[in-house]
C-alpha cells in the first residue's frame, strides 16, 4: 500500500452516485457542500443501542429487537473487530487503483450459519419509518465491505428504527417504540461505481454538472446571472 493511496468512505461513494462533479471538488480541492445539520437525536440513540448491542453480545445471547421479531441472529462476538469497525471502518484496500473504500457500521449480528448482517440505527420522530435510497446504497456497500474482508454474508441487512412515542408524553424523558427492517441485499454495482469515481480523480477536469444536483444547478444560475449583468 503506497503512502499516499486514495482514501473514499461509504458516504463518498454515495455522494458520487448523486453529484460526480461534487464528489471531484470534495475530493480534489476540499470544495465541499455547506454542511447539514447535526441529527442529536439520532447521535444520542446510537449510544445507548451501541452498549444495549455490546451487553447482548457479552451475553451470547439475540438484542430484544431481534428477539421481537423472531430474527435468529445474535451480535457479532468479536469485540474487537466491531470497536474497530465502529471507529475506525471496515476496509478493504484496492492495489490496482491505489485506493482504499471504507465504512463505520454501527453493528454487526451473526446467524447460525456465521452469515453477517450489517444494522444500522436510526432513531427519527416520524410517525412512519422509510428505506430511502441511500440507506440501500449504505447496507449494500457495507456487506460488499464484510464479503472483500473474507466474512460470509448475509443476503440480508436490517435497520433497526427507533420511532419517538408521540403518545407517551413528556416527563424529561423521551420513550422510543422500536422497529425493525429488513433490507435485501446486492453488492454488484458497489465495485464498479467504486472503480469509476476512483478514475474520475485522476482527471483534471471535473465532471459536467449534474442535472439533478441543486447546487450545481444553483452555480451555474450564479454564473448565469454575472454574465447577464456584465
Amino acid at each position: 500500500m503506497k503512502q499516499n493511496f486514495q482514501k473514499i468512505s461509504r458516504l463518498a461513494l454515495q455522494f458520487y452516485l448523486e453529484c460526480p462533479r461534487c464528489f471531484w471538488l470534495a475530493k480534489k480541492y476540499a470544495i465541499r457542500r455547506p454542511p447539514l445539520y447535526p441529527y442529536i437525536l439520532n447521535a444520542a440513540a446510537d449510544i445507548f443501542l451501541k452498549a444495549g448491542f455490546d451487553e447482548a453480545r457479552r451475553e451470547g445471547k439475540p438484542h430484544s429487537i431481534f428477539k421481537q421479531n423472531k430474527v435468529k441472529a445474535v451480535p457479532f462476538p468479536d469485540f474487537n473487530k466491531i470497536k474497530e469497525w465502529r471507529d475506525k471502518g471496515i476496509k478493504y484496500y484496492f492495489p490496482k487503483l491505489d485506493a482504499l473504500l471504507y465504512g463505520k457500521i454501527d453493528e454487526v449480528v451473526m446467524f447460525p450459519d456465521e452469515s453477517l448482517s450489517p444494522i444500522d440505527f436510526k432513531a427519527t420522530a416520524s410517525l412512519q419509518v422509510q428505506i430511502y435510497k441511500d440507506y440501500q446504497q449504505q447496507m449494500d456497500i457495507y456487506s460488499y465491505l464484510l464479503e472483500k474482508n473474507g466474512y460470509k454474508i448475509n443476503k440480508r441487512a436490517y435497520f433497526a428504527f427507533y420511532k419517538v412515542d408521540r403518545d407517551g408524553g413528556f416527563s424529561n424523558k423521551l420513550t422510543f417504540l422500536p422497529e425493525l427492517k429488513e433490507v435485501e441485499i446486492d453488492t454488484s454495482w458497489v465495485e464498479e461505481v467504486f472503480k469509476k469515481a476512483v478514475k474520475s480523480l485522476w482527471s483534471e477536469n471535473p465532471p459536467l454538472p449534474s442535472k439533478n444536483c441543486e447546487y450545481c444547478q444553483r452555480e451555474r444560475r450564479i454564473l448565469e446571472r454575472k454574465l447577464y449583468l456584465t
